[in-house]
């Protein structure tokens, strides 16, 4: 027996499902969108989510510290602060500087591994102890927020904590845009 003319779409489609050896179109697109995407070399990978900026809070109340904010071009804006007894308050030195692509590669790549890791076991700091926070904002708007004490073992942090060193080492070298007492919104003006 014949089968009735069709007159929709989506009746074609189902008619073709019953014949031997046909793969339904949907089946194929969603295979060849899984190849695409299961295998990074492929043609359509998603997008990386980008670093847009990193932001390093290290100064504490009584003695000093350092602060420093990188953008995603790579320009970065760093305060080294000290107690000045002369003048009894914290005072800060601000720096802008260039950070290369590399050094930017690295620590997206640094952040992106922190983000997975375990961070250490919350706990109540100790007197005087020191409590630096790495926060990293990417594209997607995701935020990571990486705190750790001073006598804590938390190795992901570490790595990025020692490139953001040298780069604000690397920052003593250059002109000061601004010196006097420290503000702690100064980066953020």
């Amino acid at each position: 027996m014949a089968r009735p003319p069709v007159h929709n779409e989506h009746a074609i489609f189902n008619e073709r499902i019953g014949q031997p050896g046909c793969l339904p179109a949907l089946w194929r697109i969603g295979l060849c969108a899984l190849f695409l995407f299961a295998y990074p070399g492929s043609a359509m990978t998603m997008p990386e989510d980008k670093l847009v900026q990193l932001q390093l809070d290290d100064v504490h109340p009584l003695h000093g510290g350092q602060n420093m904010v990188i953008s995603s071009d790579g320009t970065a804006l760093s305060q080294i602060v000290v107690w000045r007894k002369d003048l009894s308050r914290l005072y800060e030195v601000r720096y802008k500087t260039r950070i290369s692509p590399e050094v930017m590669g690295d620590l997206a790549r640094l952040s992106k591994a922190a983000a997975a890791a375990e961070p250490p076991t919350p706990r109540a700091g100790f007197p005087d102890e020191p409590r630096p926070t790495i926060t990293a904002t990417f594209q997607s708007q995701k935020s990571l927020r990486l705190l750790k004490w001073a006598n804590d073992q938390y190795p992901k942090f570490d790595s990025i904590y020692a490139v953001l060193l040298g780069q604000l080492e690397r920052a003593r070298h250059t002109t000061a845009i601004y010196e006097g007492p420290y503000d702690p919104r100064g980066l953020l003006d």
